[in-house]
């Protein structure tokens, strides 16, 4: 692996991050302000276009030509007769301004496969491991039996979703192309797919191990332009976390203002509950406690005509009751055929009082409907 390949997760998880802060759209807008301030030639120099050498099949010949700034011009066309002689015809067919440029196969829209995904912003910083897990939902195919590549359709700042394009190309598709070239298939530096317009979408669909490595740049050039993007990127990281901390602060002072309202509320709500304990503590002893009314008119009608009472005691809903009856033995039968009295016991012996000619008797009763069982 090499150390561009090992660095690319990397450099893929900024570039999302930056492009979610407003630095993208503020950086073309200054350097498109600039350049109107320079002539023309100069204009031209510091433009930086994406100049290659385009390769297209066209039935068993293969058409080249020269792109520069979305112009294409044509170059040359290899016969399929001289296919033995492909890699010489081109290289004597470029000068050499063109010779150390990127070679792109170009494979027509129809041969592959399109699906636009809605995605999370975050899975930008490791897309190709996404787009492998969603090629089994998505596709036919399984990972290991296709080229694919992607391309982000829409990506507003700030957006926690974006679009983006997955195209997939079966790997017999594109090694047979692939084998066509014969030994100029060594030197391209990508694959990419021409839209109905005839112009390149601007994926590459050839495998990272297969990809022509281009020349270096000038050193100095090279160090220059690192040295910028490093400061660009920890710019625009400074940026995206003075953003979330703002965000955090204003989220705390929000969440401290809703604790307090919170706790103003749980003070009101355990004073309207103690108010409202207060004002049906009344209504709830009236329901709760027995009347003495109805208590003592289901005595009278259950006890016989020679029974009088000594004391009569309510405690809750147990009752108490002594007196002289000359059916001291059967009072408590009496008792319990009475649909609101139930429990009866005697409390004590019988006691005969030769004084009235009865006996003297003390039983304890309940009042009401039995307790509901809990489960």
């Amino acid at each position: 692996m090499t150390l561009a390949d090992a660095l690319n997760p990397v450099l893929a998880r900024l570039r999302s991050r930056f492009a979610q802060t407003p630095l993208p759209r503020f950086w073309r807008w200054w350097t498109g302000e600039l350049l109107s301030f320079l002539p023309l030639r100069w204009r031209e120099v510091l433009t930086v276009e994406d100049a290659c050498v385009v390769l297209q099949a066209d039935g068993e010949n293969f058409a080249v030509s020269a792109e520069r700034g979305g112009l294409r011009r044509p170059l040359m066309l290899l016969a399929a007769g001289e296919r033995e002689e492909w890699a010489q015809l081109l290289e004597r067919g470029l000068d050499d301004s063109r010779r150390g440029q990127r070679r792109v196969l170009m494979l027509p829209a129809s041969r592959l496969l399109r699906r636009t995904l809605s995605l999370p912003a975050a899975a930008l910083e490791n897309l190709d491991a996404v787009l492998g897990f969603e090629l089994d939902r998505q596709t036919p195919f399984k990972a290991d039996q296709v080229y694919f590549d992607s391309r982000i359709l829409r990506q507003d700042p700030g957006a926690k979703q974006v679009q983006v394009e997955l195209l997939v190309v079966p790997k017999p598709v594109l090694d047979t192309e692939l084998n066509q070239l014969g030994s100029i298939a060594a030197g391209l530096s990508a694959v990419d797919v021409v839209d109905t317009h005839g112009s390149r979408l601007g994926v590459n669909l050839l495998p990272p191990s297969a990809r022509a490595s281009m020349p270096r740049a000038h050193p100095i050039i090279q160090s220059s332009l690192f040295a910028v993007s490093v400061l660009l990127v920890l710019f625009g990281m400074g940026q995206v976390t003075e953003n979330r901390l703002g965000a955090v602060a204003s989220m705390q002072a929000e969440v401290e203002v809703q604790r307090e309202n919170a706790r103003v509320v749980v003070a009101l709500r355990k004073q309207l509950e103690d108010a409202a304990a207060a004002a049906n503590f009344l209504a709830v002893q009236k329901q709760t406690q027995a009347s003495m009314l109805q208590l003592l008119s289901e005595i009278t009608r259950t006890l016989p005509d020679d029974t009088f009472l000594e004391r009569l005691s309510v405690s809750d809903n147990q009752v108490s009751i002594t007196g002289f009856s000359a059916q001291a033995t059967r009072l408590v039968g009496f008792l319990q055929e009475s649909p609101l009295l139930r429990d009866a016991a005697l409390n004590g012996s019988i006691q005969p009082d030769p004084r009235v000619a009865r006996d003297r008797v003390t039983i304890t009763v309940n009042y009401g409907p039995p307790a509901e069982v809990k489960p």
